[in-house]
């Protein structure tokens, strides 16, 4: 019986061969890797027996293998079919695929791996959406390879049709056999259960303050600490400029407060010396200096012409201010005059009260006696 079963696997093969005849049989196992960079993906235990072969398109040295979904679709439809599934148990392969080392079902690699025995069966394809997922059961062998972490990656072996219209160009549609290497033409993932430690860059090490071998945990937490000590940073900036804004506003204001007050003590200082000169000259009465400090006060300009424009009316006044002393019997200037006389002028020529007082106080120091 099992001497026919296997007829039948060799003739339906043959038959198979014959509907597909440019089938191209490729292993993705290269002689020389080259440019290739492993994905530090640890496999645990648990996880490794469903491997993944990604989608992309992979240089060989027979073509350009063009791998997406839809072939991997087919492909595990294909694999997962009742009758394949007998086919590979009627051909004494457990119903799947052999796992080897490396592929010594392959002629091109057949001097390199002589060990022909089965160390895993590919049970079962799925096709995830980020690659074709590989259910492996694990022999002893398989096993003792894992655990020794004797190879790292792997490499599938399959049948592929050219594409159409594409010179060189394969498109993978059935699962041979997978095999264990350290030199993978496809970039899978490692199924060693080496427990690598992730090693940093050392510029981001010395930026984190961590080693450069520190665990996930550590490497979040810097990161973390980092984010949170920029953001206290930042705080304190903020706080000290918001300080510094609020201080120089307030010193502002101050310094306005101030001016305005000197302002308005200048002003009231200069209107209490023209009512005062204006009582001396007999335009008004003292009675009257209040109702002249409101006019002055609500409108200076007007009510300084109209004060200067009153005649010296009152009995018993004059200009006295023509022949008014301004020094003191020790011969100093005295203030006091000299602001009446440059109220005067200042009501006179309408000119500052300022450069009045300065005039009058360098021509009195230029005439002895006065």
């Amino acid at each position: 019986m099992k001497t026919m079963l296997n007829l039948l696997a060799a003739m339906f093969a043959t038959i198979q061969s014959l509907f597909n005849p440019r089938s191209t049989r490729l292993s993705n196992e290269e002689i020389t890797a080259t440019g290739f960079v492993g994905m530090p993906n640890e496999i645990t235990p648990e996880s490794r027996d469903w491997l993944k072969v990604p989608y992309g398109n992979f240089d060989h040295s027979k073509g350009l293998q063009i791998f997406d979904k839809s072939a991997a679709e087919a492909m595990a439809n294909e694999f997962n079919a009742p009758l394949r599934r007998f086919i590979r148990w009627a051909s004494a392969k457990s119903g799947g695929a052999p796992f080897y080392i490396g592929h010594p079902d392959d002629p091109s690699f057949a001097n390199e791996y002589k060990d022909k025995r089965a160390h895993g069966w590919v049970k079962e394809l799925r096709a995830d959406e980020d690659g074709l997922a590989m259910r492996v059961e694990w022999t002893p062998l398989g096993n003792a390879v894992l655990d020794n972490q004797e190879y790292r990656f792997f490499s599938p072996r399959w049948d592929a049709v050219p594409v159409a219209g594409k010179t060189k160009q394969f498109r993978p549609h059935a699962l041979i056999s997978a095999g264990f290497t350290n030199q993978p033409n496809i970039p899978v993932n490692p199924i060693s259960n080496e427990d690598a430690p992730m090693m940093l860059p050392d510029w981001l090490a010395e930026a984190l303050g961590v080693p450069a071998d520190a665990d996930k945990d550590a490497v979040l937490a810097a990161i973390a600490a980092k984010v949170d000590g920029a953001k206290a940073v930042a705080a304190q900036t903020a706080e000290a400029a918001k300080m510094q804004a609020e201080a120089a506003m307030m010193e502002a204001k101050a310094e306005a407060e101030e001016a305005k007050t000197e302002l308005a003590n200048e002003r009231k200082e200069r209107r209490v010396l023209i009512i005062a000169n204006a009582v001396k000259e007999g335009k008004i009465t003292a009675a009257q200096t209040g109702e002249w400090e409101t006019k002055l006060t609500t409108d200076f300009a007007n009510s300084l012409t109209a004060l200067a424009a009153l005649a010296n009316t009152l009995p018993g006044t004059g200009k006295k201010t023509e022949n008014l002393g301004a020094r003191k019997s020790d011969g100093t200037l005295d203030p006091e005059k000299l602001a009446t006389l440059a109220n005067e002028r200042a009501s006179k020529t309408g000119q500052p009260f300022a450069i009045c007082y300065a005039q009058i106080r360098a021509e009195l120091q230029k005439t002895p006696g006065a």
